[in-house]
């Protein structure tokens, strides 16, 4: 059960859950927001409360029980604080990455009684004013970590094959989509990796997904979408919210229900941005409300959780892939 484990908004607060025989079920209430950022594995839950400067840690024992374990102050030196935006937990060691100074990324092993921040070694290159680690993906032995603030921007890769351990291997500069780019989060597929960004200048405000080869590290293509001309005062009405993979179909939360982009049998991320039989959006009927807010794939199930909101309440359904991919489609030019 432990392997399956999701975290899902529920009223004002969140629970611990899992799918079972097409159903979702609750296993634990747990009192933060719903939408806040978590960490979740076989051991340990994290998640990150006080607006980034504390994280609070629940202990999984006997596979059922759901024990708070200890709040984390994260550290400071004189005025300069550090603030978490993202975390991964592999085993006993949490990542954590944010700002604060020179500070982007740092650890804490989890098997210690007295917990203690250890600071991830960091290219001299990428360590400038403002700078910011916002999101991880975790590829078996690689952690990378996405760099979101101050161009240019970076992957850093560790090796995490001894997660107490960790050894940065490579970094890796991004392309850059436009001025005052701001990268949203980043998702792993099959053979893809998938970097949400917005763009906002004189011809307007952009969502952008650039696909990354999984191995390389490298963008094969980039996806754009221009969801309001300043020049002409009109919007396209669809954005980008979110990503995931499902397989290699890459999902995307949008205004206008969920952008499905199909990767399945192909070499190279531009055979499917350029065919536009391979890209659509669709609401299945199922899904309650009118906006999609996250989409958490359940792989071993070949399902998603669709989290959509319909006035001021939040929802979570679950999508076979099927009904997902039969549900009606649309097609719109970004």
């Amino acid at each position: 059960m432990n392997k399956d484990l999701i975290i899902l908004p529920r009223g004002n607060h969140s629970a611990v859950c899992s799918v079972k025989n097409g159903n979702i079920i609750e296993h634990t209430p747990l009192s933060f927001p719903g939408m806040s950022r978590f960490s979740i594995n076989e051991k340990w839950i994290s998640c990150i409360t006080k607006k980034g400067r504390n994280i609070s840690l629940i202990k999984i024992e006997n596979k059922s029980e759901f024990i708070h374990h200890l709040t984390i102050s994260l550290p400071s030196e004189g005025k300069t604080k550090f603030y978490a935006k993202a975390t991964k937990i592999v085993k006993d060691t949490l990542y954590l990455g944010g700002s604060g100074g020179k500070e982007i990324i740092g650890m804490y092993d989890l098997r210690r009684e007295q917990t203690e921040w250890i600071p991830l070694t960091v290219p001299d290159m990428v360590i400038r004013r403002r700078k910011s680690i916002d999101d991880f993906i975790v590829d078996n032995d690689r952690l990378i970590a996405v760099d979101n603030r101050v161009f240019p921007k970076w992957l850093l890769l560790y090796d995490i094959s001894k997660p107490e351990k960790p050894q940065l291997k490579d970094h890796y500069r991004l392309e850059h989509h436009g001025p005052y780019e701001h990268i949203k989060m980043a998702t792993i597929g099959l053979n893809w990796i998938a970097i949400l960004s917005s763009t906002t200048g004189r011809s307007g405000y952009h969502d952008h997904i650039s696909l990354l080869d999984k191995k390389y590290l490298k963008e094969d293509s980039v996806l754009n979408c221009n969801h309001y001309r300043t020049d002409r005062m009109t919007s396209s009405n669809i954005y980008w919210g979110n990503i995931s993979f499902l397989g290699d179909l890459l999902l995307i939360t949008s205004s206008n229900g969920i952008g499905v982009l199909d990767f399945n049998g192909l070499k190279k991320s531009r055979y499917a941005s350029r065919n536009k039989k391979r890209f659509f959006y669709c609401f299945p009927k199922t899904i309650i409300g009118d906006s999609i807010l996250k989409i958490i794939p359940i792989k071993i199930s070949n399902e998603i959780i669709v989290v959509s909101q319909k006035s001021d309440k939040i929802f979570s359904t679950l999508v076979s892939k099927e009904e997902l991919l039969s549900a009606e489609r649309s097609f719109h030019d970004c």
